[in-house]
């Protein structure tokens, strides 16, 4: 087993048992799980190709797995079910820059976290794993909460989506807010770690994978 599915099964296992088990039909279920990135190949990213990896990995394994993104023709995944979740073309799923641009993807955040918790209720999903805590992502923690079904949210560049960079964006606190729902935070470093306790991250909520 590859480092990657070490990784993957880590995280996975980090979830509480018994915020799984809420979200399971049978004792004996795989869960069914969304892994979520805003960006994807053919439009490259370190977080995309981690998300892309994530869930051809568990395709491989049998297991029932879909990927969200926001591009649109997505390159194939095998046994992998891709869906683009539609975005108006003026929201910057980067974050941008300015007032402007942070006050107009404000307004339209709870459409799109009302969307985001009707689809993992119509697919049935029963984990949702968020690969970089942009906005897309920390939508998407939050429609998760909503309907019931935990999250994973996976941060790898310090400075960058850590939770204290998060704190510190436009709208940073609303954006820590929603970080902090996650039902696991994954970090990549134990810099990443601290950054996330430093923040107000509650410990047992952290894991480690380096």
């Amino acid at each position: 087993m590859n480092q990657l599915n070490q990784d993957y099964l880590v995280a996975a296992e980090a979830v509480p048992r018994e915020t799984l088990d809420r979200t399971r039909t049978r004792e004996d279920e795989s869960p069914r799980v969304c892994v979520l990135a805003y960006l994807i190949p053919p439009h490259y990213g370190g977080a995309g190709r981690q998300a892309t990896r994530y869930a051809a990995y568990l395709a491989s394994l049998g297991e029932p797995v879909e990927l969200l993104t926001c591009i649109p023709n997505p390159e194939p995944v095998p046994g992998v079910e891709i869906t683009r979740f539609p975005m108006p073309d003026w929201y910057d799923l980067k974050g941008g820059s300015g007032i402007v641009s942070a006050l107009r993807r404000r307004l339209y955040n709870p459409i799109i976290v009302r969307r985001l918790r009707q689809y993992f209720l119509d697919k049935k999903i029963q984990v949702v794993h968020c690969v970089a805590a942009k906005w897309f992502s920390l939508l998407a923690v939050e429609a998760a909460r909503q309907a019931g079904v935990p999250s994973i949210l996976e941060t790898s560049l310090l400075g960058k989506d850590d939770a204290e960079a998060v704190g510190q964006r436009t709208f940073g606190r609303l954006q820590l807010t929603l970080f902090k729902r996650a039902d696991v935070v994954v970090n990549t470093s134990p810099s990443l770690e601290a950054a996330c306790l430093r923040a107000g991250v509650e410990k047992d909520r952290c894991e480690l994978i380096v």
